[in-house]
């Protein structure tokens, strides 16, 4: 059986599901965000992109290392993309594709993720 391009080698065949993303994630709500310190932030933040990466790639979030790099994980400029789309669109974040690929892990994105979550967060509190 021939591999999906976009399936990184540590995902078997009979492990790729085919079907569209089924991983049923949901962000953390904008007022969860803002009740949460800092560490906590990260925390949701690291969860819920997990769940995406894991949605992205058609696996179980537990098969995704959070201490690993995403271009190791299986994330490439592609599915890069659409990890930046997601998180766009679920917590107002727009990350730069070289931050996502650069990522030294999940757990580095979700710390820099939830920096400029709790800038949105500032910027929507003085809007009112």
């Amino acid at each position: 059986m021939t591999l999906h391009p976009m399936v990184p080698e540590w995902l078997g065949p009979a492990e790729w599901d085919e079907a569209e993303d089924a991983t049923g994630v949901t962000a953390p709500t904008p007022a969860e965000l803002a009740a949460a310190d800092p560490a906590a932030r990260a925390a949701l933040v690291e969860e819920y992109l997990r769940h995406e990466v894991a949605g992205i790639l058609r696996t179980d979030p537990e098969r995704v290392d959070p201490a690993s790099p995403l271009t190791v994980v299986g994330i490439g400029s592609r599915t890069g993309v659409e990890l930046q789309r997601r998180v766009h669109g679920a917590i107002g974040v727009e990350l730069d594709l070289r931050t996502v690929l650069g990522a030294a892990s999940i757990t580095g994105l979700a710390a820099h993720t939830a920096e400029s979550v709790a800038g949105v967060i500032t910027a929507s509190a003085a809007r009112g």
